[in-house]
């Protein structure tokens, strides 16, 4: 909810909100084999602050359109959540199919300079399997002239239950950004 009501669209943005987490300075992203999406948790920098997608380290800009849940443990327990740094770790847990679980979401943004984001999510579970769908088709152009951004995805998750404590899931994406 606190996604949707400031408008972060991607894990970057998500860092601006977070207490004592900033993106690596622009002299570390220049030497840095990741980029802009290595983070600096507590000024405990000098390791990569990679964040993980579902506990395992991606080396992507997530989008929130997938995202169900992001979270940050800090300090040594966050070796408990995946492949972490001394300041913290970052996480991104994507959206999961759920069994008795029927939905439809869609949302519409447009805003002043002609851009538009719009998003999907469809859930359709029943009793021992359950898919989910995620769309996004974005297209923004900020106020500067000459500059813009795309991004056009799907993610599709699936869950099947074997017994009634154990299931299979998978999940698949293809996603393009410029």
């Amino acid at each position: 909810e606190f996604m949707d009501d400031f408008n972060v669209t991607d894990i970057t943005q998500a860092v601006n909100w977070m207490v004592n987490v900033q993106m690596r300075d622009q002299a570390a992203l220049d030497s840095s084999p990741f980029g802009q999406f290595e983070v600096n948790a507590r000024n405990a920098g000098g390791s990569q602050g990679i964040p993980t997608r579902n506990y395992f380290r991606f080396y992507f800009n997530s989008d929130s359109y997938n995202t169900e849940r992001l979270e940050f443990a800090r300090g040594p327990n966050s070796l408990l959540f995946g492949d972490a740094n001394m300041g913290g770790i970052l996480g991104q847990l994507t959206k999961m199919a759920r069994f008795n679980d029927r939905r439809t979401e869609a949302r519409l943004q447009v805003d002043s300079y002609g851009g538009v984001r719009s998003t999907a999510d469809f859930s359709y579970g029943m009793d021992k399997f359950a898919v989910r769908t995620n769309l996004v088709f974005q297209r923004l152009k900020p106020f500067q002239d000459g500059t813009f951004t795309r991004n056009e995805g799907i993610h599709v998750a699936v869950s099947y239950k074997l017994a009634a404590k154990t299931q299979l899931r998978a999940e698949g994406e293809w996603n393009q950004q410029k």
